[in-house]
């Protein structure tokens, strides 16, 4: 996305190093000149390092350092029944599952992965290491701006409708319906917890992951809110499209811009981000994506 340092940044390379990169838990490229690429590469950014001589040869790495890198290793990603379709989806179920990265980052537009990622990756910390997982969403309708408190009901009616992307997406980890009563006894015993944003403030969210969705419709005040109640032993995954604003805010005034333009966010070792490009959704999904492109160059 331009002006943001989301996508894989691509180097050439020397063959042997490429073999280097594979073959080590670290290494130090000091001839990889940072400051000439096309695309910056933050502090847990992914670059692609392709052979000078074969472009088949390559490896990917994430930067720990100013040249220091540690290889991805696409064999070992998975996340209960759920294995990354791209480089891109590699990259942040990659970042995702580091413990040293407490602030994940993944922008993209509908089908791109995103969601169904996260929840793979809270539902494994949940079943491996007993986390509860919290899920929120800005209660924003589209084109009509917030619109949590006319809804009538109590909390739980109120907030019914923003949960469905979840549920479906949770349905689909979990096999089908017959993973239904699962999720259900997790939300009885308060392990899985869908809360409005509006409801933040005051709470502190210790020893779980929580997924913020639908980002792109926070300004920084709300983003900030919602970010600063992350408490210890935590992870906080945060998704959105920033081509799809339903607030009527424009691109650079959104929360979710500005934290990944900030460079302190950028130069961070406990942050990562990267766009989800490629759709696995209808054809009509990109389509119209593309059109939403085309409309807002206009």
């Amino acid at each position: 996305m331009q002006g943001l340092p989301l996508a894989i940044s691509e180097y050439v390379l020397p063959s042997d190093t490429i073999d280097a990169i594979y073959s080590r838990e670290k290494i130090e490229l000091p001839d990889v000149d940072l400051d000439d690429t096309r695309i910056r590469c933050m502090i847990n950014g992914y670059a692609l390092f392709q052979d000078i001589n074969d472009t088949k040869h390559a490896a990917l790495a994430r930067r720990i350092g100013h040249n220091t890198w540690v290889p991805l290793r696409k064999k070992s990603l998975k996340l209960n029944s759920i294995l990354p379709k791209d480089a891109k989806q590699s990259v942040f179920m990659d970042a995702i599952v580091q413990d040293s990265i407490l602030l994940s980052v993944a922008v993209g537009s509908a089908g791109t992965g995103k969601t169904t990622i996260a929840l793979a990756y809270a539902l494994q910390q949940y079943l491996d290491n007993h986390k509860p997982i919290f899920l929120t969403k800005p209660t924003t309708m589209v084109g009509s701006g917030k619109a949590f408190g006319p809804v009538p009901g109590d909390i739980d009616q109120k907030y019914a409708p923003y949960l469905t992307s979840y549920e479906i997406v949770l349905k689909k980890i979990g096999g089908g319906a017959q993973a239904l009563p699962f999720f259900e006894q997790m939300k009885q015993k308060k392990h899985l917890q869908f809360f409005p944003i509006e409801m933040a403030r005051g709470c502190t969210f210790e020893d779980c992951t929580l997924i913020l969705d639908e980002a792109q419709n926070l300004n920084w005040h709300e983003m900030n809110t919602i970010i600063s109640r992350m408490g210890e032993n935590s992870k906080m995954i945060i998704l959105g499209d920033l081509n799809q604003i339903d607030t009527g805010m424009h691109m650079t005034r959104t929360g979710l811009y500005q934290l990944l333009s900030a460079p302190p966010f950028q130069d961070s070792s406990i942050s990562s981000a990267i766009e989800l490009v490629t759709q696995y959704r209808s054809p009509i999904t990109q389509l119209v994506t593309e059109v939403s492109k085309w409309v807002s160059a206009q």
